[in-house]
């Protein structure tokens, strides 16, 4: 106990809870672009909790979350798994979002609110489509879409 202007006061004690690493699902390859998007960002937010396995042991750790039928897909491609970089753009040439930029462009410029429609599910509608656009041009190293489109 410490003694603050004549009163007895106790020291209070700190708990530090350490941040969970978040849990990587299993990729079948089933789900579309989505499910591989979702699991990229899985993998990068698991990474950044264990700055200290090499770029063998994240390919190893990405090899041991794939599907059967997705492990089968990359065997027959005859990609070394061992080699994060090009397991990833294996992965990515595979099951990522294919469609080209100038339909998702098409798509999100032409999205007009319907009349069955109210604001929410058309709000929820433009902000599926915009996403899909920049993460299509920014793979392509093309000029991204300002986020500011989304409030005019």
């Amino acid at each position: 106990m410490t003694e603050t202007e004549g009163t007895m006061v106790s020291p209070q004690q700190i708990v530090l809870i350490p941040q969970l690493e978040r849990t990587v699902r299993h990729f079948t390859g089933r789900g579309g672009h989505q499910e591989f998007e979702q699991f990229c960002e899985d993998l990068i937010a698991s990474w950044a909790h264990r700055t200290d396995l090499s770029e063998t042991q994240k390919a190893n750790f990405v090899w041991s979350r794939l599907g059967k039928e997705v492990k089968s897909e990359i065997s027959c491609q005859g990609i070394d798994f061992k080699d994060k970089a090009k397991l990833l753009e294996a992965l990515q040439t595979t099951y990522g979002d294919q469609r080209p930029v100038s339909s998702l462009s098409l798509t999100f410029h032409s999205t007009r609110q319907e009349g069955y429609e109210g604001i929410r599910q058309f709000s929820t509608r433009l902000h599926t489509a915009f996403p899909d656009l920049s993460k299509q041009l920014q793979r392509h190293n093309s000029t991204l879409v300002d986020e500011t489109c989304l409030k005019e």
